[in-house]
């Protein structure tokens, strides 16, 4: 039988342990440059090593400029094949991306005015379950976005999902960005939302051409959407969902279809 080459990828399952304070922002500045062993660890996943720094932050290592990994699963994943690793997918549970809280916790100005239209653009998706709300308690959020230094020339971070839920942190980089519009904002926030429903990048790893071996094709979608809200390396490139976004969304968070990948 042949198969539909498909580029739209989801991102791996990430099983990691929440911090111990569950309104703790962890702070960027503190992060450090990894041993050899552990960048091995990480190329061999597929990620740039090269031209990307990995750093480490707290529980996690920072890859690609704007993806969170937890440290535990460079440990997991000795014990793992490859081909189970590309078919150990976390995603959001159907039952929680009905309902996901996010406590905007960025400071006055267009980057925290530009969250809700964010949110919307993942919410307006037709026959898809993905719901964003807003929250005013910092408790009660499961994704948090917040202001915090980051890597030379990277804007935004989030996190992959673990555990059936969403991933927790959003980072932006507010000061080094200081000229970036509502627009530029409000781009990179739902970009970022993006990955912590679960999203990769669209056009593959930093070094371009497919997926990378922690990555699993979204069948149905096109071998390549270069307009995609999810395609990496576009900072500052004012860009929304396109079709083929909201396509694969559907596939994986629409409920009543019978063929969805959330559980």
């Amino acid at each position: 039988m042949k198969f539909l080459k498909l580029t739209f990828i989801i991102a791996i399952a990430f099983s990691f342990t929440q911090c111990e304070q569950e309104n703790e922002i962890v702070d960027s500045s503190d992060a450090t440059i990894v041993d050899n062993t552990t960048l091995e660890k990480i190329a061999k996943l597929g990620f740039d090593t090269q031209n990307y720094p990995v750093l480490k932050d707290g529980e996690y290592y920072t890859v690609e400029g704007d993806i969170n990994i937890p440290e535990s699963y460079l440990d997991e994943i000795d014990n793992q094949n490859q081909s189970k690793q590309r078919r150990w997918v976390n995603i959001v549970s159907c039952n929680e991306i009905r309902y996901i809280t996010v406590f905007n916790n960025l400071p006055a100005g267009s980057a925290r005015n530009s969250v809700s239209l964010a949110m919307r653009h993942w919410n307006d998706i037709t026959k898809c379950d993905i719901r964003f709300a807003a929250t005013s308690n910092i408790n009660n959020a499961e994704v948090i976005i917040s202001n915090g230094p980051l890597s030379q020339g990277v804007v935004g971070r989030g996190t992959f999902p673990s555990n059936g839920k969403p991933g927790r942190y959003i980072r932006l980089d507010l000061n080094q960005f200081s000229s970036y519009s509502y627009a530029q904002w409000r781009s990179t926030i739902e970009h970022e939302l993006g990955h912590n429903i679960g999203f990769a990048h669209t056009n593959g790893s930093a070094q371009g051409g497919g997926p990378l071996p922690q990555e699993i094709l979204i069948q149905g979608t096109p071998v390549n959407d270069p307009n995609s809200l999810m395609n990496g390396r576009r900072g500052g490139t004012v860009r929304s969902l396109t079709g083929d976004d909201k396509r694969a969304a559907r596939l994986l968070y629409n409920t009543n279809f019978s063929g969805r990948l959330c559980n």
